[in-house]
């Protein structure tokens, strides 16, 4: 189980991760699902995706800074 970023413990649900994550370590997790409080992910092991805008200019969280 994890946390988003945005999520406070208090208040908000669970990540849910489909199996084996390091414990303590920050992973990408790919969110395959949803129930009514909590989301259900996969750690993602694909290379970041580059986002091009349409001036073919690299746009924010792109893998190009």
């Amino acid at each position: 189980m994890g946390r988003s970023y945005r999520d406070a413990p208090e208040i908000d649900g669970y990540v849910m991760i489909e199996g084996q994550a390091p414990v303590g370590e920050i992973v990408p997790v790919r969110i395959t699902g949803a129930l009514t409080y909590d989301l259900i992910g996969a750690v993602d092991v694909a290379p970041p995706l580059t986002i091009i805008g349409p001036e073919g200019i690299a746009l924010p969280g792109d893998s190009k800074g």
